[in-house]
């Protein structure tokens, strides 16, 4: 009788082996990932700044002119404005932009 249940034991053990690398590799190479993502987008907002030089996710880039907590407004070289989500942006020059 203990011989079966440790053979039993050991079964559902391997059978589960699978299951259990694939929770451990999905939280490695997924979950991880993602939250470092997010502290790297969370300080990217935090440096938002008027005047500073911009790039979004979708190629559009400018000048930072209007801030609020959501919404940025850029303006483009051309002169024109733009109004984007903060989240949108991945790219910010050190340096506040100066016209010279």
């Amino acid at each position: 009788m203990m011989h079966e249940q440790a053979i039993f034991i050991i079964s559902l053990l391997q059978a589960s082996i699978p299951i259990i690398v694939l929770a451990v590799s999905c939280i490695v190479f997924i979950l991880l990932p993602q939250q470092q993502q997010q502290y790297v987008n969370l300080a990217l907002r935090k440096n938002l700044r008027i005047g500073r030089h911009i790039c979004t996710m979708h190629g559009l880039t400018g000048i930072i002119v209007s801030l609020s907590e959501n919404f940025i407004i850029i303006q483009h070289d051309d002169g024109r404005k733009s109004e984007i989500l903060a989240q949108t942006i991945i790219a910010i020059d050190h340096e506040p932009y100066r016209s010279s």
